[in-house]
């Protein structure tokens, strides 16, 4: 075969692998691979990337027995890559012999290399064998090259860290340390590069300078934030210490060659006045250098001491501790420690990040990042690990939204202004790109996820050793973003298959059902859908041409036999009951051309119905087309159609099912990680009570849903304002920042000389839902009135951006309600919003609720602004005093589990909340909920009252093993609701339409 048509299918496999690589099909694109391979049996390059994709799939065996054949080949490079690999794959499935063997053998071929010492080193960490590591690590050091003694001392001293960490991070009180002076450190001088850092730059300088540090090298890289103003008044307020200000113009982030080049310089500067520099100290604004309280402070001194002022230490090694608050902040105020606001830490000291300092008369050349040195010929020990005294660096890396919207623009810019570092900075890179499309929302989610990754440590998967993480920095590094910027799920998370449920029980009981249910559509149709799940293909048409002669299902019937025609692979049958479909709908003559090309655009074996529909703007038929025709694989364009019918589909299947389950894995098989299915698995795992998988699922969702621009139903907008449950459970004990912008209102009450009220109603609106109030307040005046109560009853309004026609209604009639013969009393609360928006109208009821209860201490009642009160209100409120809490609660089972729907699903129209220990804090949670997850940039924040509502309910719920909790789906509505008349307008004009103008016409009638 001549080189061009090699060249030809060398063209055309990886034209295909791209393709099949961009859509998500890894199977299918590692059956191109291996049939490629299988035909160059000699290509070591081709034979290693199929061993790659099976060892990345799970497939270790395979992969171990692919690159035992590519380490036959002639190729000396990729023997060597190939039997480290293999050793891998060994070393995994527990044959350590094994995998030791083809480690030794990896050695003779480059006895200088750093990498089959790291990987024995792994196998004897898998084996059991942890203490024979440091040894076999110090045996093997001198023997290699300088670079690849650097990487193995990075190894080294990352591995004593992470033991250090362990050994010591579970002891009680464990937390940092004040720094207290350490006397050597006056010979040492420490370099920072900083740009746009001003909420935390003079905090770093000053802890630096009780810690002992009097030289100091400030690299200002056109910052615009007051960063300089900052260093320059830290200079002028300590006069004891030398600080040489560098304005640094280049924008491009050279870090390396700028430290190391100013590095020079400050050692030279600083000895003209006098200051002999004998260590440099690398680090950045966010990092503070602080030790750990299991020792004592003279104790760690003394070790820091010993560290510096032995001249045959050539490097000290300081690892990361990453450092974050319970919840995210809107921006971090400078004059604040950072140790008292951002002191949750990680648990396990992972990823192992070192940063170093080093001998000023030393000639070593530092990585990008300050976190290593390229190479080094000094012995092991002369590298010293710092945690092994107790010192560690502190790091506060993403400290609030505007930190992290400034870090991902100067970060963006930076290393896009970059010649010669384009494999570096990839996490910012990739930020910038999404910030530049999404805005936002991808600033809140990088905080978000920040915060996760440090208080979720505790799940980190230890099957490899603490330091597989050193061996490759860089790409462990950036594994906490890795949500941002792909959205690729652990597939052992599901373990979930196929179990589909006994079909004939179920068919039995749906036919039995039909025959004895009113909603006979709806019946049929579900009857008709397991016949067909279960392979019953003539039954199931069978069915559905019964359910055609039933009123109003026509259309429907044929459509969904066009989808089980489709099945089955006819496309005439499904064409003409389509057509069928369609001339039993009110479809306009333009709409059925414009259908008729679109037919013409696609194959018969590829014939999407519901996209068709959906392009021309038609949408008659139930939405059931997935229960009958299965998964499709679906084209780009496509996706946004095909989740809207997931989204009502697998509902009518049953989201704690496992044939949900089974649909979800063959869709995720043809289109790979998608919005729905994440969704609808976070779905199943919630009505199945694993909140972990919930969580995960939902976060992975929301991301896939901003980052393609798939909008979910209302009925799901709540997964983009999901919080995980360690958030809320941060929400139960700490008060969140008021993002929305409530807590600054001005209230008006009544005098607290009358008596206090024994029930507080409340409702919430804008300035256009107060047209409702009126006739609210005149309900309940006529209620009170006819009513043998004799408590006071506080009618509170949380109320924003009124007019002044509105303000003058609320303070005339507050004024004369609030007084000592009357049993209602009025209230409100008014201001502005920092975001004004129908999602957090709807939610402004419940920010007004901790205060209230501070307030009054009275049992609540919150419903909506447009309900009347009827005359028995009382005698149900009455009925709900036992409990500590009443909700509308659809789907939920006598012990309060959710057997359907999605987690928030809890209508927020109405509820009753007991004035104790219960009530108080599902009101916290509430509030804080709402302060936390509302975020402008998302697409909606519709439903986030539920969602609150929901989950504050959830936390209550598993908190208390005694709650008492009414439903008021089955107890009634406690008010009049618009439903109830015939919908807003008409509840509006019910007996008349009461505005502010003509209201005291009506309470003449009333009285």
């Amino acid at each position: 075969m001549d080189e061009s048509m090699n060249s030809t299918m060398a063209g055309s496999w990886r034209d295909q692998l791209a393709e099949l690589d961009a859509e998500g099909r890894t199977e299918d694109a590692l059956d191109v691979l291996r049939r490629a391979a299988f035909e160059r049996p000699d290509d070591a390059d081709l034979g290693f990337m199929v061993g790659e994709r099976l060892k990345k799939s799970g497939h270790l065996r395979d992969a171990a027995v692919v690159f035992a054949l590519v380490s036959s080949l002639d190729n000396e490079h990729m023997r060597f890559r190939a039997l480290l690999e293999r050793a891998e794959c060994l070393r995994l499935t527990g044959d350590y012999s094994g995998a030791s063997a083809d480690i030794s053998r990896a050695m003779l071929i480059d006895p200088g290399s750093h990498w089959p010492v790291v990987a024995m080193a792994e196998v004897y960490s898998s084996a059991g064998r942890d203490g024979e590591r440091l040894e076999f690590i110090e045996r093997h050091y001198d023997a290699l090259r300088p670079d690849g003694k650097a990487e193995l001392a990075r190894y080294a001293s990352g591995m004593q860290a992470y033991w250090r960490f362990e050994a010591t991070r579970g002891t009680p009180g464990w937390g940092p340390m004040a720094p207290e002076r350490v006397p050597a450190l006056e010979k040492a001088g420490i370099i920072l590069l900083v740009k746009d850092e001003a909420d935390i730059i003079g905090q770093n300088l000053v802890h630096h300078y009780q810690l002992g540090f009097r030289c100091f090298c400030l690299i200002n890289n056109m910052s615009t934030d007051g960063t300089k103003e900052k260093i320059e008044d830290f200079r002028e307020r300590h006069l004891d210490a030398f600080v040489l200000l560098v304005d640094d113009p280049v924008a491009g982030h050279y870090q390396s060659k700028k430290m190391m080049m100013y590095a020079d310089v400050f050692v030279k500067h600083a000895a003209l006045v006098g200051c002999n520099i004998a260590w440099v100290f690398l680090i950045d604004a966010d990092e503070f250098i602080a030790a750990e309280n299991t020792y004592s402070m003279q104790a760690a001194i003394e070790k820091f001491e010993g560290y510096l002022n032995n001249y045959e230490n050539k490097i000290i090694v300081f690892h990361w501790i990453h450092c974050a608050s319970s919840l995210p902040k809107d921006v971090f105020d400078d004059k604040t420690n950072p140790f008292e606001t951002f002191n949750k830490y990680t648990s396990r000291l992972l990823p192992v990040v070192p940063k170093i300092s080093y001998r000023s008369d030393s000639d070593l050349a530092i990585m990008e990042g300050n976190h290593f040195v390229r190479s080094i010929t000094c012995p092991l020990n002369a590298v010293i690990t710092a945690a092994l005294g107790g010192w560690y660096i502190w790091h506060f890396s993403l400290r609030s939204r505007d930190h992290v919207r400034k870090k991902i623009i100067n970060g963006g810019r930076a290393f896009e202004g970059t010649v010669g570092l384009e494999s570096h900075g990839e996490h910012w890179r990739e930020r910038y790109s999404l910030y530049q499309k999404y805005g936002e929302a991808i600033v809140s989610q990088v905080l978000q996820n920040h915060i996760d990754s440090i208080l979720k440590l505790d799940d980190v998967n230890d099957t490899d050793s603490s330091t597989g993480a050193v061996s490759d920095l860089d790409s462990r590094t950036s594994s906490s973003n890795q949500l941002i910027l792909s959205v690729e799920q652990d597939r052992h998370l599901l373990n979930i298959r196929g179990n589909l449920n006994d079909w004939e029980a179920q068919i039995a009981e749906a036919r039995n059902h039909a025959e004895r249910t009113e909603n006979k559509v709806e019946a049929v149709r579900r009857l008709a859908w397991l016949q067909a799940a279960g392979g019953l293909l003539d039954e199931a048409e069978a069915t559905l041409l019964a359910s055609a002669e039933m009123f109003g299902d026509r259309g429907n019937a044929f459509y969904s036999i066009a989808a089980l025609r489709l099945a089955q692979g006819d496309p005439a049958g499904m064409l003409m009951f389509f057509d069928r479909a369609l001339s039993n709908c009110d479809v306009s003559e333009k709409k059925r051309a414009e259908i008729e090309d679109l037919k013409k655009s696609f194959d018969d074996n590829r014939f999407f119905m519901p996209f068709i529909l959906d392009s021309v703007g038609v949408d008659p038929f139930s939405h059931d087309f997935l229960c009958f025709v299965g998964p499709q694989k679906v084209s780009a364009a496509e996706r946004p159609t095909y989740s809207r019918f997931m989204e009502h589909a697998l509902p009518v299947i049953g989201l704690i099912s496992g044939a949900a389950i089974n649909i979800l894995e063959r869709d995720h098989a043809l289109n790979g990680a998608s919005y729905w299915y994440h969704l609808h698995l976070g779905h199943h795992h919630w009505l199945n009570g694993d909140r972990a998988k919930t969580d995960f699922h939902y976060g992975c969702a929301r991301l896939e849903s901003l980052s393609h621009k798939i909008m979910p139903t209302h009925f799901n907008a709540g997964v983009l304002t999901w919080l995980d449950s360690r958030s809320v459970n941060a929400l139960a004990v700490e008060p969140a920042v008021d993002f929305v912008g409530v807590d600054g209102w001005r209230w008006c009450a009544p005098s607290d000389e009358l008596a206090p009220p024994q029930l507080t109603i409340v409702v919430g609106c804008d300035s256009g839902y107060f047209a409702y109030f009126p006739k609210l307040l005149l309900s309940l005046i006529k209620t009170v009135m006819h009513s043998a109560v004799k408590n006071v009853t506080l009618l509170h309004i949380h109320f924003a951006e009124p007019d002044r026609a509105q303000l003058e209604f609320l303070e005339k009639w507050s004024k004369r309600l609030n007084h000592a013969g009357s049993n209602l009393h009025l209230s409100y609360a008014f201001g502005s919003l920092k975001y004004a928006e129908p999602g957090i109208f709807t939610c402004l009821r419940f920010l007004a609720l901790p205060e209230l209860f501070s307030r009054y201490n009275a049992d609540t009642i919150i419903i909506d602004i447009d309900d009347i009160i009827s005359a028995d209100f009382f005698e149900k409120v009455d009925g709900l005093r036992a409990a500590d809490l009443a909700l509308r609660m659809h789907n939920f089972d006598e012990s309060q589990r959710q057997i359907a729907g999605e987690p928030w699903s809890i209508n927020a129209s109405q509820m009753y909340v007991a004035a104790n220990e219960i009530g108080k804090l599902y009101s916290k949670i509430l509030k804080n909920f709402i302060s936390v997850a509302y975020d402008p940039s998302l697409p909606t924040n519709w439903t986030i009252d539920q969602n609150a509502v929901g989950q504050a309910f959830d936390y209550c719920r598993k908190k208390y093993s005694k709650i008492n909790v009414i439903n008021l789906v089955e107890y009634g509505s406690i008010t009049v609701m618009p439903h109830n008349i015939g919908g807003k307008e008409a509840l509006f004009n019910f007996h008349g339409a009461v505005t502010i103008y003509n209201f005291e016409e009506f309470l003449k009638e009333v009285s």
